[in-house]
Formats: structure tokens, sequence, C-alpha cells
């Protein structure tokens, strides 16, 4: 039928479509990788320097206890977007 090439070139524009659309999705999961990390990192940085500034009136346990809640904050959050992201689609 000699339709062939036009096969081939439709195949090939969907085929460039479907990457540009990934590509996409790859960069803004990148994006916001990236600001939900530099958000965490503001929550540790917060409460290590609260543990500081209160030595004096804070247990050692105390204060390690805290820093890791805040550590384990980070991957709630992303979780925590993710999912909400998910439940929008």
């Amino acid at each position: 039928m000699g339709a062939s090439e036009r096969f081939i070139a439709d195949n090939a524009s969907k085929t460039d479509l479907a990457a540009n659309a990934y590509f996409s999705w790859i960069v803004s999961n990148r994006w916001l990788q990236v600001r939900l990390e530099a958000l965490g990192a503001c929550i540790v940085l917060a409460a290590a320097l609260f543990g500081v500034l209160s030595r004096t009136t804070l247990g050692s346990a105390n204060i390690g206890l805290a820093l890791s809640y805040a550590l384990g904050v980070t991957q709630d959050i992303t979780w925590l977007v993710r999912s909400y992201c998910d439940l929008q689609k």
C-alpha cells in the first residue's frame, strides 16, 4: 500500500511527544525534591540551633531526640506532598 513511511513518521512524532512529557515530569520531580530537601535542611538547622541555644536547660537525650525527629520530617514532607499530588490526578 506504500503507507509505511507515513506510519513511521506518525509513530516518530508520537514518540517524541511522549518523551517530552516524560522529561518534563522527571525535571519537575527533581525540582520538587530539591526544594523539599532544602525545607527539611532548614528544619534540621532550626532544631540544631535550638538545641545549642538551650543546652543548659535541655539534656543531651532530648536534643538528640529532637534532631532525630527533625531528620525524619524531610521524608514525611516528601511523602505528604507526593501523596497530595497523586490525589489530585
